[in-house]
């Protein structure tokens, strides 16, 4: 009867794990997030675009001047925020990263919950759409930035409602059921 010493085990079992290691695909770098609380933009910043996950959580996002006082802010579960070199400080509550797309178009049969903006012809494909209301409500707006600093158009409907986003709107702030037209 032969016995395996403990060392060549562990040796062989070290091997086999390096090998696999070594056919399996790189994993994508990790995106760091973003600290909370007040930051100031160019040193804990740098000036771009940010974005919130998407997780059934709402989050919060604000330019700054110089006195703290709010150039814009946004409130939702998808919240993307411009960062400007002309901004002082930037206030953030939630999980930010560097933007990430993440289509939302065409959305199912069933429709998507939506409650955020949206990056045209990244995010969500130009054309007509159908919004249900969540919790009593539809709202929509097409934005000239990120910030929603240009609103193009809005509609906010107690009811059922319809937006038609077009190629050259920057983004779409959305909240209700997005729905195919």
């Amino acid at each position: 009867m032969s016995r395996i010493r403990r060392p060549a085990l562990m040796a062989g079992l070290a091997l086999t794990a390096f090998a696999i290691a070594a056919c399996a695909p790189p994993a994508p770098p990790a995106m760091p997030s973003l600290g909370q609380g007040v930051l100031r933009v160019g040193s804990e910043i740098s000036p771009g675009v940010y974005s919130s996950p998407a997780d059934g959580h709402a989050d919060y996002a604000a330019r700054l001047d110089g006195n703290q006082d709010i150039i814009s802010n946004q409130y939702a579960d998808r919240v993307l925020i411009e960062v400007k070199p002309t901004d002082t400080y930037v206030e953030l509550d939630g999980t930010f990263v560097g933007y990430q797309p993440r289509p939302i178009t065409p959305p199912p049969a069933g429709g998507i919950d939506v409650d955020g903006t949206w990056v045209v012809n990244t995010e969500v494909t130009p054309g007509t759409y159908r919004l249900l209301p969540t919790d009593g409500s539809a709202y929509w707006a097409r934005l000239g930035d990120a910030n929603g600093d240009n609103i193009l158009a809005n509609d906010y409907q107690n009811g059922q409602t319809y937006i038609t986003v077009q190629p050259g709107d920057f983004a779409v702030e959305l909240s209700g059921r997005l729905m195919p037209a």
